[in-house]
Protein backbone atom coordinates (compact mmCIF):
# COMPACT_ATOMS: atom_id res chain seq x y z
CA UNK A 1 0.00 0.00 0.00
CA UNK A 2 1.26 3.32 -1.16
CA UNK A 3 -1.11 6.31 -0.47
CA UNK A 4 -0.64 10.03 0.33
CA UNK A 5 -1.86 10.39 4.03
CA UNK A 6 -4.40 13.33 2.09
CA UNK A 7 -5.61 10.27 0.14
CA UNK A 8 -5.77 8.10 3.31
CA UNK A 9 -8.36 10.56 5.41
CA UNK A 10 -10.26 11.09 2.14
CA UNK A 11 -10.59 7.35 1.79
CA UNK A 12 -11.93 7.11 5.67
CA UNK A 13 -14.14 9.88 5.29
CA UNK A 14 -11.82 11.44 8.26
CA UNK A 15 -10.62 14.46 9.14
CA UNK A 16 -6.58 15.49 8.54
CA UNK A 17 -5.03 17.88 10.81
CA UNK A 18 -1.74 17.69 9.95
CA UNK A 19 0.28 19.79 7.86
CA UNK A 20 2.48 16.97 6.57
CA UNK A 21 2.24 15.23 3.30
CA UNK A 22 3.43 11.49 4.45
CA UNK A 23 3.27 8.76 2.37
CA UNK A 24 1.77 5.79 3.64
CA UNK A 25 3.68 2.30 3.43
CA UNK A 26 1.08 0.09 5.02
CA UNK A 27 -0.90 -0.39 8.54
CA UNK A 28 -0.45 -1.74 11.99
CA UNK A 29 -2.09 -2.00 15.05
CA UNK A 30 0.28 -3.06 17.10
CA UNK A 31 2.52 -0.14 18.92
CA UNK A 32 5.31 -2.59 19.02
CA UNK A 33 5.04 -3.29 15.80
CA UNK A 34 5.57 0.05 14.14
CA UNK A 35 7.30 0.51 10.59
CA UNK A 36 8.95 3.35 8.77
CA UNK A 37 5.56 4.94 7.07
CA UNK A 38 2.91 3.04 8.66
CA UNK A 39 0.05 4.70 9.79
CA UNK A 40 -1.37 3.06 13.42
CA UNK A 41 -4.80 2.84 13.60
CA UNK A 42 -5.54 3.03 17.62
CA UNK A 43 -7.86 0.12 17.73
CA UNK A 44 -10.16 0.17 21.64
CA UNK A 45 -9.92 -3.76 22.95
CA UNK A 46 -11.25 -5.43 25.91
CA UNK A 47 -7.35 -5.16 27.36
CA UNK A 48 -6.13 -1.64 25.77
CA UNK A 49 -7.15 1.10 24.11
CA UNK A 50 -4.76 1.91 21.03
CA UNK A 51 -5.39 5.64 21.97
CA UNK A 52 -2.71 5.78 24.62
CA UNK A 53 0.13 4.89 22.28
CA UNK A 54 -0.39 8.16 19.98
CA UNK A 55 1.73 10.37 21.55
CA UNK A 56 4.31 8.49 21.88
CA UNK A 57 3.98 7.21 18.15
CA UNK A 58 3.46 11.25 17.05
CA UNK A 59 6.54 12.13 18.64
CA UNK A 60 8.51 9.36 16.72
CA UNK A 61 7.12 10.97 13.69
CA UNK A 62 4.17 7.85 13.23
CA UNK A 63 0.43 9.34 11.72
CA UNK A 64 -2.50 8.02 13.49
CA UNK A 65 -6.03 7.41 12.91
CA UNK A 66 -8.22 8.02 15.89
CA UNK A 67 -11.42 8.56 17.18
CA UNK A 68 -10.70 10.37 20.35
CA UNK A 69 -10.91 14.44 19.49
CA UNK A 70 -8.41 15.16 22.52
CA UNK A 71 -5.66 14.29 19.65
CA UNK A 72 -6.84 16.47 17.08
CA UNK A 73 -3.31 18.07 17.14
CA UNK A 74 -0.05 16.40 15.60
CA UNK A 75 -0.36 14.37 12.39
CA UNK A 76 -3.28 12.54 12.92
CA UNK A 77 -6.69 11.89 11.07
CA UNK A 78 -9.93 12.04 13.30
CA UNK A 79 -12.73 9.54 12.63
CA UNK A 80 -15.88 8.53 14.41
CA UNK A 81 -14.80 4.62 14.60
CA UNK A 82 -11.38 3.29 13.78
CA UNK A 83 -11.90 -0.57 13.56
CA UNK A 84 -14.75 1.07 10.52
CA UNK A 85 -11.94 3.46 9.17
CA UNK A 86 -10.02 0.47 8.77
CA UNK A 87 -12.05 -1.14 6.92
CA UNK A 88 -13.02 1.69 4.69
CA UNK A 89 -9.12 2.25 3.81
CA UNK A 90 -8.65 -1.37 2.51
CA UNK A 91 -11.95 -1.27 0.37
CA UNK A 92 -10.57 1.95 -1.23
CA UNK A 93 -7.45 0.47 -1.61
CA UNK A 94 -9.06 -2.83 -3.28
CA UNK A 95 -11.42 -0.78 -5.25
CA UNK A 96 -8.54 2.14 -6.70
CA UNK A 97 -5.37 0.53 -6.84
CA UNK A 98 -5.63 -3.36 -6.83
CA UNK A 99 -9.31 -4.32 -8.79
CA UNK A 100 -7.43 -6.20 -11.00
CA UNK A 101 -6.31 -8.94 -8.49
CA UNK A 102 -9.07 -11.41 -8.52
CA UNK A 103 -10.13 -12.74 -5.59
CA UNK A 104 -11.37 -16.03 -3.66
CA UNK A 105 -13.25 -15.87 -0.31
CA UNK A 106 -13.72 -19.01 1.68
CA UNK A 107 -16.08 -18.92 4.52
CA UNK A 108 -18.10 -21.44 6.10
CA UNK A 109 -18.17 -22.97 9.96
CA UNK A 110 -15.68 -25.62 10.25
CA UNK A 111 -12.57 -25.61 7.16
CA UNK A 112 -12.17 -22.22 7.01
CA UNK A 113 -8.27 -21.64 6.79
CA UNK A 114 -7.89 -25.38 5.89
CA UNK A 115 -9.39 -24.76 2.63
CA UNK A 116 -7.80 -21.05 2.24
CA UNK A 117 -4.27 -22.87 2.45
CA UNK A 118 -5.10 -25.50 -0.32
CA UNK A 119 -6.75 -23.33 -2.04
CA UNK A 120 -3.55 -20.96 -2.04
CA UNK A 121 -1.28 -23.66 -3.32
CA UNK A 122 -3.47 -24.34 -6.43
CA UNK A 123 -3.45 -21.32 -7.35
CA UNK A 124 0.23 -20.51 -6.90
CA UNK A 125 0.88 -22.96 -9.03
CA UNK A 126 -0.23 -20.73 -11.94
CA UNK A 127 -0.19 -17.23 -10.88
CA UNK A 128 1.68 -15.23 -8.19
CA UNK A 129 -1.16 -15.16 -5.34
CA UNK A 130 -1.53 -13.46 -2.22
CA UNK A 131 -2.21 -16.06 0.67
CA UNK A 132 -2.10 -14.43 4.69
CA UNK A 133 -0.63 -16.50 7.16
CA UNK A 134 -3.19 -18.26 9.68
CA UNK A 135 -6.87 -17.23 10.43
CA UNK A 136 -6.81 -13.35 9.62
CA UNK A 137 -10.51 -13.49 9.07
CA UNK A 138 -12.27 -10.67 11.29
CA UNK A 139 -12.86 -7.27 10.51
CA UNK A 140 -9.79 -6.12 11.78
CA UNK A 141 -7.08 -9.13 10.38
CA UNK A 142 -8.75 -9.06 6.64
CA UNK A 143 -8.64 -5.81 6.24
CA UNK A 144 -4.89 -5.28 7.14
CA UNK A 145 -4.41 -8.27 4.97
CA UNK A 146 -6.17 -6.32 1.91
CA UNK A 147 -3.26 -3.82 2.58
CA UNK A 148 -0.82 -6.09 1.54
CA UNK A 149 -1.81 -6.86 -1.77
CA UNK A 150 0.12 -5.29 -4.65
CA UNK A 151 -1.35 -4.79 -8.65
CA UNK A 152 1.52 -7.50 -9.39
CA UNK A 153 -0.95 -10.01 -7.58
CA UNK A 154 -2.86 -11.91 -10.27
CA UNK A 155 -4.89 -13.95 -7.26
CA UNK A 156 -5.36 -13.39 -3.68
CA UNK A 157 -7.56 -16.01 -1.57
CA UNK A 158 -8.94 -14.74 1.93
CA UNK A 159 -11.19 -15.73 4.78
CA UNK A 160 -14.23 -14.43 5.93
CA UNK A 161 -14.83 -15.36 9.55
CA UNK A 162 -17.94 -14.03 11.69
CA UNK A 163 -19.41 -13.98 15.09
CA UNK A 164 -21.91 -11.06 14.66
CA UNK A 165 -24.77 -11.15 12.25
CA UNK A 166 -23.85 -8.47 9.12
CA UNK A 167 -20.04 -9.33 9.25
CA UNK A 168 -19.26 -11.43 6.27
CA UNK A 169 -21.82 -8.84 4.38
CA UNK A 170 -19.38 -6.41 5.19
CA UNK A 171 -16.04 -7.93 4.74
CA UNK A 172 -17.36 -9.35 1.04
CA UNK A 173 -17.68 -5.78 0.12
CA UNK A 174 -14.06 -4.80 0.93
CA UNK A 175 -12.79 -7.77 -1.14
CA UNK A 176 -14.79 -8.13 -3.66
CA UNK A 177 -14.61 -11.65 -4.65
CA UNK A 178 -15.09 -13.49 -8.14
CA UNK A 179 -15.50 -16.58 -6.74
CA UNK A 180 -16.72 -17.79 -3.40
CA UNK A 181 -16.38 -21.02 -1.00
CA UNK A 182 -18.52 -21.78 1.67
CA UNK A 183 -17.33 -25.53 3.52
CA UNK A 184 -20.22 -26.05 5.34
CA UNK A 185 -22.65 -25.17 7.58
CA UNK A 186 -22.50 -26.39 11.21
CA UNK A 187 -22.88 -24.76 14.84
CA UNK A 188 -19.95 -22.53 15.51
CA UNK A 189 -20.97 -19.39 17.34
CA UNK A 190 -24.65 -20.29 17.93
CA UNK A 191 -24.06 -18.37 21.50
CA UNK A 192 -24.68 -15.40 18.94
CA UNK A 193 -26.31 -16.66 16.14
CA UNK A 194 -29.04 -18.92 17.96
CA UNK A 195 -30.09 -20.88 15.12
CA UNK A 196 -28.57 -22.51 12.08
CA UNK A 197 -30.57 -21.02 9.13
CA UNK A 198 -29.34 -17.67 10.81
CA UNK A 199 -25.75 -19.16 10.09
CA UNK A 200 -26.60 -20.34 7.11
CA UNK A 201 -28.13 -16.48 6.25
CA UNK A 202 -24.78 -14.97 7.84
CA UNK A 203 -22.60 -17.17 5.64
CA UNK A 204 -24.53 -16.36 2.35
CA UNK A 205 -23.45 -12.66 3.33
CA UNK A 206 -20.52 -13.50 1.43
CA UNK A 207 -22.46 -13.28 -1.57
CA UNK A 208 -23.18 -9.31 -1.12
CA UNK A 209 -19.90 -7.87 -2.29
CA UNK A 210 -18.90 -10.79 -5.10
CA UNK A 211 -19.15 -10.05 -8.75
CA UNK A 212 -21.94 -10.71 -10.35
CA UNK A 213 -21.54 -13.85 -12.83
CA UNK A 214 -19.15 -15.45 -10.25
CA UNK A 215 -19.15 -18.92 -8.60
CA UNK A 216 -20.32 -20.39 -5.64
CA UNK A 217 -19.02 -23.58 -4.25
CA UNK A 218 -21.41 -24.93 -1.98
CA UNK A 219 -21.56 -28.54 -0.03
CA UNK A 220 -22.97 -30.53 -2.05
CA UNK A 221 -24.09 -33.34 0.73
CA UNK A 222 -26.30 -30.62 2.24
CA UNK A 223 -29.85 -30.64 1.38
CA UNK A 224 -30.38 -27.28 2.82
CA UNK A 225 -28.01 -25.70 0.76
CA UNK A 226 -28.42 -27.82 -2.13
CA UNK A 227 -31.99 -26.26 -1.96
CA UNK A 228 -30.00 -22.80 -2.62
CA UNK A 229 -29.67 -23.50 -6.34
CA UNK A 230 -32.94 -21.79 -7.34
CA UNK A 231 -32.63 -19.14 -4.75
CA UNK A 232 -28.84 -18.04 -5.42
CA UNK A 233 -29.36 -15.07 -8.03
CA UNK A 234 -26.72 -13.39 -10.27
CA UNK A 235 -24.31 -16.19 -9.44
CA UNK A 236 -23.15 -19.64 -10.42
CA UNK A 237 -23.47 -22.33 -7.82
CA UNK A 238 -21.50 -25.18 -8.14
CA UNK A 239 -21.47 -28.43 -5.53
CA UNK A 240 -18.86 -30.19 -4.58
CA UNK A 241 -19.31 -33.79 -2.20
CA UNK A 242 -20.06 -37.52 -2.15
CA UNK A 243 -23.67 -37.40 -3.72
CA UNK A 244 -24.11 -38.31 -7.48
CA UNK A 245 -25.69 -35.16 -7.80
CA UNK A 246 -23.11 -33.12 -6.86
CA UNK A 247 -21.17 -30.98 -9.72
CA UNK A 248 -17.46 -32.45 -8.22
CA UNK A 249 -18.15 -35.88 -6.85
CA UNK A 250 -15.66 -37.09 -4.67
CA UNK A 251 -15.03 -41.12 -3.91
CA UNK A 252 -12.22 -42.23 -1.68
CA UNK A 253 -10.45 -44.67 -2.69
CA UNK A 254 -7.55 -45.41 0.24
CA UNK A 255 -8.10 -43.90 3.35
CA UNK A 256 -4.34 -44.28 5.66
CA UNK A 257 -3.36 -43.12 9.19
CA UNK A 258 -1.53 -40.30 7.90
CA UNK A 259 -3.19 -39.71 3.90
CA UNK A 260 -5.85 -40.09 1.60
CA UNK A 261 -6.31 -41.02 -1.87
CA UNK A 262 -9.88 -39.96 -3.77
CA UNK A 263 -10.82 -39.34 -7.38
CA UNK A 264 -13.02 -36.02 -8.18
CA UNK A 265 -15.38 -37.05 -11.24
CA UNK A 266 -16.54 -33.48 -13.10
CA UNK A 267 -17.38 -32.56 -16.37
CA UNK A 268 -17.37 -36.34 -17.37
CA UNK A 269 -13.43 -36.27 -16.20
CA UNK A 270 -12.10 -37.75 -13.28
CA UNK A 271 -8.59 -36.72 -11.19
CA UNK A 272 -7.08 -39.13 -8.67
CA UNK A 273 -5.63 -36.90 -5.78
CA UNK A 274 -3.18 -38.22 -3.43
CA UNK A 275 -3.25 -35.46 0.32
CA UNK A 276 -0.99 -36.42 2.53
CA UNK A 277 -3.74 -35.72 5.51
CA UNK A 278 -6.51 -38.15 6.67
CA UNK A 279 -9.63 -38.00 6.50
CA UNK A 280 -12.58 -37.58 4.44
CA UNK A 281 -13.44 -33.84 5.28
CA UNK A 282 -10.11 -32.66 4.43
CA UNK A 283 -10.66 -34.67 1.49
CA UNK A 284 -13.50 -32.91 0.96
CA UNK A 285 -11.87 -29.32 1.66
CA UNK A 286 -9.11 -30.70 -1.13
CA UNK A 287 -12.22 -30.62 -3.57
CA UNK A 288 -13.07 -27.31 -2.94
CA UNK A 289 -9.88 -25.88 -3.61
CA UNK A 290 -9.44 -28.49 -7.09
CA UNK A 291 -12.93 -27.21 -8.04
CA UNK A 292 -12.25 -23.43 -8.20
CA UNK A 293 -9.12 -24.05 -9.64
CA UNK A 294 -10.63 -26.23 -12.32
CA UNK A 295 -13.63 -23.13 -12.70
CA UNK A 296 -10.79 -20.90 -13.28
CA UNK A 297 -8.67 -22.30 -15.54
CA UNK A 298 -6.00 -23.90 -14.07
CA UNK A 299 -4.67 -27.35 -15.60
CA UNK A 300 -6.55 -30.14 -13.54
CA UNK A 301 -2.90 -32.01 -13.20
CA UNK A 302 -1.40 -28.88 -11.97
CA UNK A 303 -4.13 -28.12 -9.37
CA UNK A 304 -4.17 -31.64 -8.14
CA UNK A 305 -0.49 -31.95 -7.52
CA UNK A 306 -0.93 -28.80 -5.85
CA UNK A 307 -3.57 -29.04 -3.64
CA UNK A 308 -1.72 -33.10 -2.26
CA UNK A 309 1.34 -30.87 -1.27
CA UNK A 310 -0.74 -29.20 1.78
CA UNK A 311 0.87 -29.59 4.94
CA UNK A 312 -1.04 -28.91 7.93
CA UNK A 313 0.89 -26.08 10.63
CA UNK A 314 0.25 -24.83 14.07
CA UNK A 315 -2.45 -26.95 16.34
CA UNK A 316 -4.47 -27.30 12.97
CA UNK A 317 -4.40 -31.82 12.95
CA UNK A 318 -0.94 -31.73 13.24
CA UNK A 319 0.43 -35.58 13.05
CA UNK A 320 3.72 -35.99 14.38
CA UNK A 321 5.72 -38.68 16.46
CA UNK A 322 7.64 -38.36 19.89
CA UNK A 323 9.45 -41.04 21.17
CA UNK A 324 7.33 -43.75 19.46
CA UNK A 325 4.23 -42.08 20.61
CA UNK A 326 1.47 -40.57 17.47
CA UNK A 327 0.13 -37.05 18.30
CA UNK A 328 -2.67 -35.54 16.60
CA UNK A 329 -2.28 -31.81 17.58
CA UNK A 330 -5.71 -30.25 16.15
CA UNK A 331 -6.44 -28.04 19.00
CA UNK A 332 -7.21 -24.92 17.68
CA UNK A 333 -10.75 -24.88 17.29
CA UNK A 334 -14.19 -27.40 17.97
CA UNK A 335 -17.20 -27.98 17.07
CA UNK A 336 -19.41 -30.66 16.67
CA UNK A 337 -18.90 -31.51 13.10
CA UNK A 338 -15.04 -31.22 13.66
CA UNK A 339 -15.00 -32.89 16.69
CA UNK A 340 -16.66 -36.20 14.52
CA UNK A 341 -13.89 -35.89 11.82
CA UNK A 342 -11.33 -35.87 14.46
CA UNK A 343 -12.38 -39.05 15.82
CA UNK A 344 -12.71 -40.43 12.41
CA UNK A 345 -8.89 -39.80 11.57
CA UNK A 346 -8.21 -41.21 15.42
CA UNK A 347 -10.05 -44.52 14.36
CA UNK A 348 -7.60 -44.98 11.08
CA UNK A 349 -4.62 -45.03 13.62
CA UNK A 350 -4.97 -48.71 13.30
CA UNK A 351 -0.98 -49.33 14.22
CA UNK A 352 -1.49 -48.14 17.25
CA UNK A 353 -1.36 -49.93 20.36
CA UNK A 354 -4.08 -47.45 22.06
CA UNK A 355 -6.18 -44.53 21.35
CA UNK A 356 -6.09 -42.21 23.30
CA UNK A 357 -8.82 -38.73 22.99
CA UNK A 358 -8.07 -35.63 25.30
CA UNK A 359 -10.72 -33.52 24.68
CA UNK A 360 -11.87 -30.15 25.83
CA UNK A 361 -15.03 -28.18 26.00
CA UNK A 362 -16.86 -26.72 22.62
CA UNK A 363 -17.10 -22.96 23.30
CA UNK A 364 -19.81 -20.38 22.01
CA UNK A 365 -22.61 -22.86 21.53
CA UNK A 366 -25.37 -20.89 23.70
CA UNK A 367 -28.24 -22.57 25.26
CA UNK A 368 -27.82 -26.16 23.71
CA UNK A 369 -24.12 -26.44 24.79
CA UNK A 370 -24.90 -29.84 27.23
CA UNK A 371 -26.77 -31.22 24.60
CA UNK A 372 -24.00 -30.90 22.14
CA UNK A 373 -21.55 -32.39 24.35
CA UNK A 374 -23.66 -35.05 24.98
CA UNK A 375 -24.18 -36.11 21.41
CA UNK A 376 -20.14 -35.89 20.61
CA UNK A 377 -19.62 -38.11 23.54
CA UNK A 378 -21.70 -40.94 22.27
CA UNK A 379 -20.31 -40.44 19.11
CA UNK A 380 -16.52 -41.38 20.50
CA UNK A 381 -17.93 -44.56 19.74
CA UNK A 382 -14.53 -46.93 19.26
CA UNK A 383 -12.16 -44.30 18.14
CA UNK A 384 -10.52 -44.18 21.52
CA UNK A 385 -9.81 -46.96 23.99
CA UNK A 386 -10.23 -43.76 26.59
CA UNK A 387 -10.95 -40.14 26.91
CA UNK A 388 -9.44 -37.46 28.81
CA UNK A 389 -11.79 -34.59 29.38
CA UNK A 390 -10.50 -31.05 30.61
CA UNK A 391 -13.22 -28.49 31.18
CA UNK A 392 -16.21 -27.45 32.58
CA UNK A 393 -18.22 -29.95 30.41
CA UNK A 394 -16.48 -32.94 31.98
CA UNK A 395 -18.76 -34.18 34.26
CA UNK A 396 -21.68 -34.05 30.96
CA UNK A 397 -19.53 -35.74 28.95
CA UNK A 398 -18.57 -38.56 30.80
CA UNK A 399 -22.08 -39.51 31.67
CA UNK A 400 -22.77 -39.65 27.78
CA UNK A 401 -20.21 -41.52 26.96
CA UNK A 402 -21.39 -45.00 28.22
CA UNK A 403 -19.35 -47.71 28.49
CA UNK A 404 -15.96 -46.03 27.96
CA UNK A 405 -13.63 -44.75 30.29
CA UNK A 406 -13.07 -40.93 31.28
CA UNK A 407 -10.73 -39.36 33.31
CA UNK A 408 -12.03 -36.01 34.02
CA UNK A 409 -10.10 -33.00 34.78
CA UNK A 410 -11.56 -29.24 35.70
CA UNK A 411 -10.70 -26.28 33.03
CA UNK A 412 -7.92 -24.98 35.92
CA UNK A 413 -6.98 -28.47 36.06
CA UNK A 414 -4.55 -28.90 32.57
CA UNK A 415 -1.47 -29.25 35.06
CA UNK A 416 -2.95 -32.68 36.70
CA UNK A 417 -4.17 -33.65 33.26
CA UNK A 418 -0.78 -32.86 31.87
CA UNK A 419 0.97 -35.24 34.56
CA UNK A 420 -1.69 -37.51 33.85
CA UNK A 421 -0.90 -37.87 30.51
CA UNK A 422 3.11 -38.07 31.15
CA UNK A 423 2.38 -40.83 33.31
CA UNK A 424 0.44 -42.97 31.52
CA UNK A 425 1.03 -42.74 27.90
CA UNK A 426 3.54 -44.80 26.55
CA UNK A 427 5.30 -45.73 23.17
CA UNK A 428 2.75 -47.41 20.78
CA UNK A 429 0.21 -44.88 21.67
CA UNK A 430 -1.98 -42.48 19.32
CA UNK A 431 -3.41 -39.53 21.32
CA UNK A 432 -5.53 -37.11 19.91
CA UNK A 433 -5.87 -33.35 21.07
CA UNK A 434 -8.82 -31.51 20.52
CA UNK A 435 -11.08 -28.68 21.71
CA UNK A 436 -11.96 -25.02 21.73
CA UNK A 437 -8.41 -22.83 22.01
CA UNK A 438 -9.91 -21.20 24.87
CA UNK A 439 -9.74 -24.93 26.51
CA UNK A 440 -5.78 -24.52 26.38
CA UNK A 441 -4.69 -27.76 24.81
CA UNK A 442 -1.47 -26.49 23.46
CA UNK A 443 -0.03 -26.00 26.96
CA UNK A 444 -0.52 -29.52 28.15
CA UNK A 445 0.60 -30.91 24.77
CA UNK A 446 3.66 -28.95 25.84
CA UNK A 447 3.73 -29.81 29.51
CA UNK A 448 2.91 -34.01 28.82
CA UNK A 449 6.16 -33.45 26.66
CA UNK A 450 3.97 -34.16 23.62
Amino acid sequence: MFLNIKEAACAMNGEYNGKGESIIAGMFTDSREAFEGGLFFALRGERVDGHRFVPELNEKGFPCVVADAKYHTGENILVPDVERALGDLARWWREKYVSRTKVIAVTGSVGKTTTKDMLGRVFSAEFNTFVPQGNKNSTVGLPMSVAKLTPAHEYAVFELGSSRFGEISYLSGIVHPSLSVITCIGSSHLEYFLTRENIRKEKYGILDGETPGGYLILDGDSDADFAMRVKIKDHKPVYCGFSDRCDFVLNIENSRETSTEFTVKYRHQKQAIKLYVPGDHAAKDAAYAFAAGVLCGIDPETAATAVGQYCPYGDRQRIYDVNGIKVIADCYNAAPESMVAAFQVLKEQKSSTRRIAVLGDMLELGKNSDRMHEDVARLVGDAADFVVYIGYFARIFADACVGKRVICFDIDQKHEAAAYLKENVIPGDAVLFKASRGVGLETVIKEAGL
